[in-house]
């Protein structure tokens, strides 16, 4: 009897196993889910029917991290389109594992219409798109304050990208999820740890630890930290020279290191020591090539000593730029002295400009600019044997006066030159012939 009740009971697992396996054919196997819809024991009709109904009726929770946004299928015209999913689906389930089925589950993503206009309009609506209370992701940056350049630490925001953002959605709709979290916020695109940011923070700490010294025989003067900080800048993540600052810099070294006309104490042969302003000779910086080379300096980020770049430099680095080689005139005593190499070459009397308005000698200290012979001077309609300009564009110098038969005492107060020094002939030969450009011409 036991054994007649076993054999019955196989019998009917048999049969329910069969008519399962039969029964599959044309069903969906348990636990089958389209776009998050169980269609299991369904048949295709019914499947399709389902999915379509519930395509339409989906609606889709949208939570970013302070908003909270629902999409409805029928704002977006969602359609299921089963484009051969459910008969692939049917053709390929293995009836003959359908008891597994119930404690297996098969998942796949729906085949879905939808209206890409709609979808774009309603998303432009959405409060995780839209809301006044969304706070942008920003940038780490170099700021300078107080005195230094410091790292401004990146922040992350809740603003998501939008084509992300898009997919995401259109993802869930696929995959039948109810509620979806945002995950595609714009993140900072540089962060403290970006080349863009240690690397500039390292070239900005090389300059400002920099030691830039300038040097003239008269003084010196070393960049301070401000200096150098207000010649540079940081600009799309590259550390760059500020031409204004640059050039404003440049200007100041030139007020302190410029020797024209300013006044200095010198001592010649003649007349001594005493301190003399005015003129054209001295050192004059180029305040333009010196605002290139303190860019390349600043920019190179290493300790540098050296001159300032000039237009013109002193012939001599002491005695006030006479040095001892020079010609020194005195007004008063209407003399010339010829000083070569400390040794007195030659003392001449001579005749200076008549002292009125337009004729008198400009004092100060000046240089031979050039030198010639047998030349016309054309304003005056004079020809000199032996011509030396110290001021061009006074158009004074030194030259013989063969119209002249007396020289010296106070010939000048009353029949002096047009500002000229004028010289007998064998004086202004012999001075002349040891003459030569840049060499200084003090005037007193």
């Amino acid at each position: 009897m036991k054994k007649k009740n076993l054999l019955i009971a196989a019998a009917g697992i048999a049969a329910i196993y069969c008519g399962g396996i039969f029964f599959f054919h044309n069903h969906f196997l348990p636990n089958t889910y389209i776009a998050g819809t169980n269609i299991g024991l369904s048949s295709s009709a019914s499947a399709e029917k389902t999915l379509g109904i519930q395509s339409s009726a989906s609606e889709l929770e949208i939570d970013g991290d302070k908003t909270t946004d629902v999409l409805y299928g029928t704002d977006i015209d969602l359609r299921y389109d089963d484009n051969g999913l459910l008969g692939s689906i049917l053709a390929e389930q293995k009836t003959y594992t359908w008891p597994l089925s119930f404690v297996q589950k098969q998942m796949y993503e729906a085949s879905v219409t939808y209206n890409e206009e709609k979808l774009n309009e309603n998303m432009s609506q959405m409060d995780c798109l839209t809301s006044k209370e969304l706070t942008p992701s920003e940038d780490a940056r170099i700021e300078y304050t107080g005195g230094t350049y410091s790292v401004v630490e990146e922040k992350y925001g809740d603003v998501p990208d939008k084509d992300k953002l898009k997919a995401e959605i259109i993802e869930a709709i696929k995959s039948g999820s109810k509620q979806m979290t945002i995950d595609c916020y714009i993140k900072p695109s540089i962060t403290s740890s970006s080349p863009e940011i240690t690397e500039a923070m390292a070239k900005i700490n090389s300059i400002l630890n920099e030691t830039i010294t300038l040097t003239s025989p008269y003084t010196s003067y070393t960049l301070t930290k401000d200096d150098i900080t207000s010649c540079i800048k940081y600009e799309d993540g590259t550390v760059e020279i500020d031409e204004d600052g640059v050039y404003l810099l440049a200007s100041s070294i030139a007020d302190t290191f410029n020797t024209v006309g300013k006044e200095k104490e010198v001592t010649t042969v003649g007349c001594g020591t005493f301190t003399i302003s005015g003129g054209i000779y001295g050192y004059e910086v180029d305040i333009d090539k010196e605002a290139e080379q303190l860019a390349a300096d600043i920019l190179a980020g290493k300790d540098t000593e050296r001159n300032p770049v000039y237009s013109q430099e002193e012939t001599y680095d002491f005695n006030g730029g006479l040095g001892n080689t020079y010609i020194d005139v005195s007004i008063d005593e209407q003399k010339v002295w010829l000083v070569y190499a400390g040794e007195e070459i030659l003392e001449t009397d001579c005749v200076t400009g008549l002292p009125t308005e337009g004729r008198h000698t400009p004092t100060g200290i000046y240089w031979i600019e050039w030198k010639t012979t047998d030349y016309q001077m054309t304003t005056f309609n004079a020809y000199v044997n032996f011509w030396m300009p110290i001021d061009s564009t006074t158009g004074v110098g030194l030259h013989d006066a063969s119209w002249r038969s007396r020289f010296g005492g106070s010939i000048y107060q009353s029949d002096g030159s047009h500002g000229c020094i004028n010289l007998p002939y064998s004086a202004a030969q012999t001075i002349y012939n040891y003459a030569f450009g840049t060499m200084p011409v003090v005037v007193h």
